[in-house]
C-alpha cells in the first residue's frame, strides 16, 4: 500500500471512530499513534494528552521515537485534537496577534477545535486538519484539508525514526 493509500485509509479510520462509536456531544477522539511496520503489520498505541504538555513535548518525540525504531515502522502518523483561534478579518499583523493570545487556548473565547493527522515516512511528511464541530447529539468531523509546507520537531522526529526501518 503507498503512503498516500495509508494516509487516506487512516483518515477515513479516523472519521468513521466518530460516526460509529460516539453517543455523547462530549466524546472525543483519542490521541494515537499509528505506525504500519516493514512487514506491513498495522500498530496503534493511544498516547495520554499529558504528554503534549509544553514540557513534555521533547519526552513525547523521543518516545515515539523510540517505539517506531522498535517495532521498525517505516512510516508512522499521529493523531491529536487542538484548539485554534482564526484571526480577525482585517488583521495586519498575524504574528502581533498570535503574541495576544493566552498560553491555553482553551480559555479563549471563539476558539474552535480540530483534529491533525501528522504523517511520515521516508520520503514523505504531511500535516492533515478537519475541524470539529460540536453542538449536536455527537461531534462532527469536518472535512480533511492537507496543510501546505508542514513542518516541525513531531515531523522531523518522526521522519528520522522510521529512516532506521
Amino acid at each position: 500500500m503507498s503512503f498516500d493509500e495509508w494516509v487516506a485509509d487512516l483518515r477515513d479510520l479516523i472519521r468513521r471512530v466518530g460516526e460509529d462509536s460516539f453517543d455523547s456531544p462530549d466524546d472525543d477522539w483519542m490521541a494515537m499513534c499509528f505506525a504500519m511496520t516493514i512487514d506491513g503489520n498495522p500498530l496503534m498505541v493511544p498516547l495520554p494528552m499529558e504528554m503534549f504538555a509544553p514540557e513534555m513535548k521533547q519526552v513525547l518525540y523521543m518516545a515515539l521515537t523510540a517505539l517506531l525504531r522498535e517495532f521498525k515502522a517505516d512510516r508512522a502518523a499521529m493523531l491529536s485534537s487542538t484548539w485554534y483561534v482564526e484571526a480577525p478579518p482585517g488583521t495586519t499583523d498575524p504574528e502581533a496577534f498570535r503574541a495576544s493570545l493566552p498560553p491555553c487556548l482553551g480559555d479563549y473565547p471563539g476558539r474552535k477545535e480540530m483534529l491533525v493527522v501528522v504523517a511520515a515516512d521516508i520520503a514523505h511528511e504531511e500535516m492533515w486538519t478537519a475541524p470539529i464541530t460540536r453542538g449536536g447529539p455527537t461531534p462532527e468531523l469536518g472535512e480533511w484539508e492537507l496543510v501546505k509546507g508542514a513542518d516541525g520537531n513531531l515531523i522531523a522526529a518522526m521522519r528520522e525514526a522510521v529512516s532506521a526501518a
